[in-house]
């Protein structure tokens, strides 16, 4: 028996908050063994972090500062986002719940997006461009942190609501598959945010820009497309990577010779090469006053047009397991990133 199986069957059979209980010792004796652990755990001193990968997994052990709870709640996050920004830069939020039996359906539009707002994934969009033969599983329980998609004649308001509520019986911080805890998610108020669906003038999914800022600045900018036609099809959007395409770019929209690697696949590049957005600028500035906050985050956003839309911050990015190619890149990335001893209120510095 594994240690994942063993700690599944701990939390079926005891109640909630006793498993709540035994996660706050788990980071604890986490945060007490440090690198020791991590050692084991990742076969490299964390002690000593060096790749940027290797930083994003030790801030999500020891960095213990409240604000990144904040940061990954997709519903608290708008608050902080307009007092650093404003609200321009923010998408429309028409329902924000904890309960999803509360929500009336019938005063959405046509088009939107439900999210849970702990973790990543969990996302259904409702959109005119999906294909109209899909269905909704009727099964709910294997889903996991699916990114469904479904067309608005068929978005069931009772499965809909039915996805929500698993969802928010899961837990993103002690997924059965990370090998260390992404602390930040493990306090956020669990809840479901309805947004618009965001969208280019010719209806098609904007292309995402995904920034990381290290220390205040821009230093890499990935963009994803191909989120139209060639995933239309599929009920879990997003699963077939090698049908999207992304580059890599500096803040000056040079392109990058990196590459990313999803699931053992690299991801092509886009041919011919992006034009840089016509908010170019303000994709920047929005991304560095927002990923300042902390010392490292990737700030995900929208250019649509002259007009910037925040999609989400995420403090470990891909949990820590962005595989970059050629591999020096995690290296030089790395290096960007001068991380310092976490102090936590509770145990003072990580030694």
């Amino acid at each position: 028996m594994t240690v994942g199986s063993v700690r599944q069957m701990v939390r079926r059979l005891l109640p909630d908050q006793v498993v709540a209980e035994l996660l706050d010792i788990y980071f604890d004796v986490l945060y007490w063994l440090g690198p020791q652990y991590a050692y084991f755990k990742l076969r490299r001193k964390l002690k000593r972090p060096v790749t940027y990968s290797e930083k994003v997994r030790y801030k999500a052990v020891f960095d213990r500062d409240p604000m990144l709870t904040v940061l990954c709640d997709r519903i608290a996050v708008r608050n902080f986002v307009e007092e650093a920004i404003g609200d321009e830069f923010l998408a429309k939020s028409y329902i924000a719940t904890s309960d999803p039996d509360s929500i009336d359906w019938k005063t959405l539009p046509r088009e939107y997006v439900c999210k849970a707002n702990h973790g990543c994934g969990a996302i259904i969009m409702v959109w005119e461009g999906a294909d109209p033969e899909l269905r909704l599983p009727t099964d709910v329980s294997s889903l996991g942190w699916a990114r469904l998609q479904i067309h608005p004649d068929h978005a069931d308001p009772e499965l809909m609501t039915a996805i929500l509520k698993y969802w928010l019986t899961l837990d993103y911080s002690w997924g059965k598959k990370r090998t260390l805890p992404e602390w930040a998610y493990k306090n956020i108020d669990r809840g479901i945010l309805i947004e618009e669906f965001l969208h280019e003038a010719d209806g098609a999914i904007p292309a995402d820009y995904k920034l990381y800022v290290v220390h205040g600045e821009v230093k890499l900018i990935r963009t994803i497309t191909g989120r139209n036609e060639s995933q239309r099809h599929l009920l879990e959007h997003d699963v077939v990577w090698n049908q999207l395409s992304s580059t890599h770019y500096d803040s000056d929209w040079n392109e990058l010779p990196v590459q990313i690697s999803v699931n053992g696949k690299v991801v092509t590049p886009n041919d011919p090469p992006l034009s840089p957005p016509p908010a170019m600028k303000t994709l920047i500035d929005v991304a560095q006053a927002l990923g300042k906050i902390t010392d490292s985050a990737r700030v995900d956003l929208y250019a649509i047009g002259d007009r910037v839309v925040f999609g989400e911050m995420t403090i470990y990015s891909n949990a820590g397991y962005d595989y970059f190619i050629p591999d020096w890149y995690n290296y030089h990335l790395g290096a960007e990133w001068k991380q310092i001893p976490y102090k936590s209120k509770k145990f003072g510095f990580v030694k």
